[in-house]
């Protein structure tokens, strides 16, 4: 029976390498996710202070409570945009950015605001190079 044996040099630098980038991997991670939380959060809520937004004015009297109630939550890798606006008839977040889902956004802010999933889904794709980018960049660092 014929036998054969393989000898595979380098493989102790492969394996520095490899956990070298595995290391590098969240802090990778993490800055990228966090800049299209960011960029995807301005595109939905277009805060600029006070009662100021970049959205056209409309017949109703902004208060820059829903800018002011918007914000982030970083657990991890886990990354939760919240919005907790509310008046004397309630929250009202959901009517002008929608939940989670895309959903429940009011008749009267279709066009004028973009829902917060939609908002992530735009920034999410237009990132997409920009990760691939930066998980390269750690590729090469590890010198892998």
């Amino acid at each position: 029976m014929p036998q054969f044996s393989v000898r595979i040099e380098g493989l102790d630098k492969l394996r520095v390498g490899l956990n070298k980038y595995i290391q590098t991997l969240p802090v990778i991670t993490k800055a990228w996710l966090e800049r299209i939380m960011e960029k995807a959060m301005k595109r939905s809520v277009p805060y600029r202070g006070g009662n100021a937004y970049d959205v056209p004015e409309r017949n109703y009297e902004r208060t820059g409570n829903l800018g002011r109630s918007t914000y982030m939550v970083i657990n991890g890798l886990t990354y939760t945009i919240k919005s907790e606006a509310a008046s004397k008839s309630g929250a009202y977040s959901v009517f002008v950015i929608g939940n989670s889902k895309g959903e429940g956004q009011a008749r009267v802010h279709y066009g004028f605001w973009t829902p917060m999933r939609s908002a992530i889904d735009l920034e999410l794709e237009a990132a997409l190079p920009e990760g691939d980018r930066e998980l390269q960049k750690g590729i090469e660092a590890a010198g892998l």
